[in-house]
C-alpha cells in the first residue's frame, strides 16, 4: 500500500430521492485516492433530523440511536475490509471494498480482463446492437491492446487504473511506428482509440474505474475525399464482356450495389422474399440492414432488374431463395481490382464504393432528396448520408441550369406584366 494513499467513508442523504413518506435514502460513500463508490444503506429519514456535518441523525429517541449505531457498525465493517486487503497485498480500490462488501468476490481490475469482458458483451449484441464486422474489428483493438502492454509492461495485464492519457499517447506511437507490422495511419489508430472509449466507457459503467483517461485526447479524422463511379464509368464496367462467374459475376453484383446501395453482407442475404410489389406496381425490396438493423427500402431500378434476371438460373442452392451465388468480400475486392484494371479506372475501390455511387451518381446527381437516399441506405441519421452523398461537379451544373430556368421564366413574366400595364 502506497504511504500517500487516501480513504475516507462518509454517510450522505440524497435529497433527490424522497419516499412516498417524504424520508430520503441514506448513502455511504468510499473514496480512495479520489475514486469513489457508493452503496446504499437501506435506511430512511426524514430530511430534517440528518447532521450533514457529523454525518449520523440528529436528536434522541430508540430509532434514531438504532440507524446511528447501524451506521457504525457498517463504517468499521469497511473499515475492516480495507485493513484487511492491505495486510493481504490486494489491489485497493473503492470498487473492490464495495464488493467485498455486498459479498461479490469478482473483482475485475486489468485492462485485458476488462477489454475481454467488454467483447463478451459486445459479441452478445450481434444482430442487435453490433454487426460482426464491428465484432471483427474490437477483436483487432484488443489484440494490439495485449501486445502493447506486453511490450511495454513485459506482462499479461496491468491493472485499469493505470490507464493516463500518457497511456493512450504511448498507445498512439505504438500503433503508429511498427516497424515489423504495417503501422497505424491517423484515421486507423482513431478507430482503435474510439473502441477503447467504449470499453473505458465501460469499466467506469461497472465502477472499474472511476476518470475517463480519454478527456484530454483530441483527436479528429482526417476528412478524406469519398470514392464513387461516375455515370461515364459505370458504363465502361457494364460494356466489358467477362463471363457470369468470377469476374463477371463480381462486376455485376457490384453494380447491382451500385443500383440499389446494398452493402456487400445485406446483397449476399438477399432473397426472393425481400422483394415485393407494391402499391406503385413497382417492385421494392424491404430488409433490415445486418449492420444496423434499420429497416431499407429500395426501388428496384431496371437495371438492377434485369442483373437479378440474369442469375435466375446460377443460385448454386435454389431451395435457400438466395438471389447471387456466394462469394467472399475479400476474394470479390480483388475481382473489383483487376476489373477496374482492364478500363484504366485508377481508384481505390472496393465493394462498399458501390454505396457511395448509390448515393452520389444515382441519388443526389439525379435530384433524389437527401432524406429519401437515407430511408434506401437504412441510415438512422442524415449526417450518415452526408458522408455518402456528394455535391458533384455534374449535380451543380444540373442545379445551375434549373436556376436559370427559375429566373428566366421569372424575368419573361415580369416582362409580360410591364407589356400590360
Amino acid at each position: 500500500m502506497k504511504s500517500n494513499q487516501t480513504f475516507s467513508i462518509i454517510f450522505w442523504m440524497n435529497k433527490s430521492k424522497p419516499n412516498f413518506e417524504g424520508k430520503c435514502p441514506l448513502w455511504c460513500r468510499i473514496t480512495i485516492n479520489g475514486e469513489r463508490a457508493e452503496i446504499s444503506i437501506k435506511q430512511n429519514i426524514e430530511p430534517e433530523l440528518w447532521n450533514s456535518e457529523k454525518g449520523k441523525v440528529k436528536g434522541n429517541g430508540r430509532e434514531i440511536e438504532t440507524i446511528n449505531t447501524y451506521l457504525l457498525k457498517e463504517k468499521n465493517k469497511l473499515n475492516d475490509i480495507y485493513t484487511r486487503m492491505c495486510n493481504e497485498g490486494k489491489l485497493i480500490s473503492a470498487y473492490n471494498i464495495k464488493s467485498e462488501y455486498l459479498g461479490n468476490k469478482e473483482q475485475i481490475t486489468g485492462l485485458i480482463e476488462i477489454a475481454k469482458s467488454c467483447l463478451a458483451f459486445v459479441e452478445n449484441e450481434i444482430g442487435k446492437t453490433y454487426a460482426q464486422g464491428t465484432v471483427k474489428n474490437y477483436y483487432s483493438t484488443v489484440k494490439l491492446l495485449e501486445e502493447f502492454v506486453k511490450n511495454k509492461f513485459g506482462k499479461s495485464d496491468i491493472d485499469i487504473k493505470q490507464i493516463k492519457a500518457g497511456f493512450i499517447l504511448d498507445f498512439k506511437l505504438f500503433l503508429t511506428t511498427r516497424i515489423q507490422k504495417r503501422p497505424c495511419h491517423q484515421n486507423g489508430y482513431i478507430k482503435h482509440f474510439q473502441r477503447i472509449k467504449r470499453i473505458i466507457s465501460y469499466a467506469i459503467m461497472h465502477e472499474w474505474i472511476d476518470k475517463n483517461p480519454f478527456l484530454q485526447i483530441k483527436e479528429k479524422p482526417i476528412q478524406k475525399e469519398k470514392v464513387y463511379l461516375t455515370e461515364e464509368e459505370m458504363k465502361k464496367i457494364e460494356a466489358l464482356e467477362l463471363p457470369k462467374q468470377g469476374l463477371g459475376f463480381s462486376r455485376d453484383i457490384f453494380l447491382f450495389s451500385c443500383y440499389t446501395g446494398l452493402a456487400f453482407c445485406d446483397l449476399m442475404d438477399l432473397t426472393t422474399n425481400d422483394i415485393t410489389l407494391r402499391m406503385d406496381k413497382r417492385k421494392w425490396i424491404y430488409i433490415k440492414r445486418k449492420k444496423s438493423n434499420v429497416d431499407s427500402l429500395i426501388p428496384v431500378l431496371d437495371k438492377a432488374e434485369q442483373i437479378i434476371s440474369d442469375y435466375k438460373n446460377f443460385s448454386p442452392k435454389p431451395d435457400s431463395g438466395r438471389i447471387f451465388p456466394s462469394i467472399t468480400n475479400q476474394a470479390h475486392n480483388r475481382n473489383l481490382k483487376t476489373i477496374f484494371s482492364f478500363v484504366g479506372i485508377n481508384k481505390m475501390i472496393s465493394s462498399h464504393k458501390a454505396r457511395h455511387t448509390f448515393a452520389t451518381t444515382i441519388c443526389a446527381n439525379n435530384g433524389v432528396p437527401i432524406d429519401t437516399a437515407a430511408k434506401m441506405m437504412g441510415h438512422r441519421d442524415l449526417k450518415t448520408t452526408q458522408i455518402y452523398y456528394q455535391t458533384t461537379p455534374e449535380r451543380m451544373s444540373k442545379d445551375i441550369d434549373g436556376l436559370e430556368v427559375k429566373l428566366n421564366k421569372k424575368k419573361n413574366a415580369d416582362n409580360e406584366r410591364k407589356e400590360i400595364v
